[in-house]
């Protein structure tokens, strides 16, 4: 399975595990937000988790080699890597 492949099955198997996520944005891009959702006939909250999934899924392949590179610096796996900042997400981000 090539990575993209592999980014995407991990993609379809997470997006059964749905999470709130609090976030802030200006005044400006919460009406723009708005706006865009109202045109597509969703409300806001969901039109903008889809926003932040597409661009994450266009990013992933970036994340990916990313987290490579920082993986192979500091001497520990890619999965290493994973589970030290995802116990430090449990922690409070």
């Amino acid at each position: 399975m090539c990575d993209n492949e592999q980014i995407l099955t991990q993609s379809t198997q997470m997006s059964n595990d749905s999470k709130r996520l609090l976030i802030t944005i200006s005044d400006y891009d919460e009406r723009m937000l708005t706006f865009w959702a109202k045109l597509h006939g969703k409300p806001k909250s969901t039109y903008a988790g889809h926003l932040v999934a597409g661009q994450i899924e266009a990013k992933a392949p970036a994340i990916r080699t990313e987290m490579e590179y920082v993986a192979k610096t500091e001497g520990i796996s890619v999965e290493e890597l994973e589970s030290r900042w995802l116990g430090e997400a449990d922690s409070g981000d």
